[in-house]
Parts: C-alpha cells; structure tokens; sequence
C-alpha cells in the first residue's frame, strides 16, 4: 500500500486527512465539494510532494477516492495508471470504509501528537472508535530514514 509505515488502515488514512488537509478548526461535514478543495488546496505544495510520507498518504488516499467514486459515476475516465495504482494499492473495501470514515460528523476531539507537538484534530466516530487509532495517533512520527 502506498501509505507510509504505521498504521494503514482507512481510518488511519482519515485521521491523517483530517490532521493535514481538512479545514483547521472546522468540524463541518466533509462532503465530495470539501474533500476535491482540500485535494486542489495541497497536491501542489512542497509539503504533499512524493517523500513527504503521511502528508503524500493522505493526498494520494482522498484523490483515490475521488477518483474512483468518479470512475464509477461515468463522469471521469481514468487513465490506465490511476486505474492500476487504485486496483492494486487502494481497492474498493478501503475506498468505501475511508469514505465512511471521513463522512458524518467531525465531533471527536482526538489528540494528534504525530509531528511532535500536541493539538486537537476533529474526527468522526468511526475514526475515534477505530482500534489502536488513539494510541497511535499520540506516538510521534519515527526519525526519516536517510
């Protein structure tokens, strides 16, 4: 999967869409219109840029869903290698179960500690419910392997 080491799971995927790309402080709803802006808002940032680990994860999980939920629609082709990165890294279970797990309301204050410093990110129920989310969501990021 092309989620960085750590906890792979969707919700994990959720938690570090909330943390790096959902409006800050906000605990609306992400719909498909928040989600493309939070897209449009980061894939163009140094920060999001391949090598970035978490921050790429979560960039590279919502345009997945994006464009997958859009590839089933009819309303976008997908060129051959999107359709090979989603088939093979991000297949319809841990699209559909991100999906739920970003949707719904954002009232749960989890702590994230992953950058070093202690803040309070909004997520939904499925993500605060998720096993192992909390404890790992305070465990700092390990050292960057050089």
């Amino acid at each position: 999967m092309v989620l960085p080491t750590g906890l792979k799971t969707a919700e994990a995927a959720a938690a570090r869409f909330f943390a790096y790309m959902a409006p800050t402080g906000n605990k609306d709803v992400v719909t498909s219109k928040v989600l493309i802006t939070a897209i449009l808002n980061t894939r163009d940032r140094a920060d999001f840029a391949p090598g970035n680990g978490h921050r790429r994860g979560a960039l590279i999980a919502a345009i997945a869903s994006i464009v997958h939920v859009a590839s089933i629609k009819g309303g976008r082709d997908v060129s051959p290698k999107m359709r090979a990165m989603i088939e093979t890294q991000f297949p319809r279970a841990f699209i559909d179960q991100f999906l739920l797990a970003i949707s719904g309301e954002r009232d749960k204050e989890l702590r994230w500690m992953k950058d070093g410093e202690e803040r309070i990110i909004y997520v939904t129920d499925a993500v605060f419910r998720a096993p192992g989310l909390q404890d790992w969501a305070i465990a700092a990021w390990p050292a960057v392997r050089v």
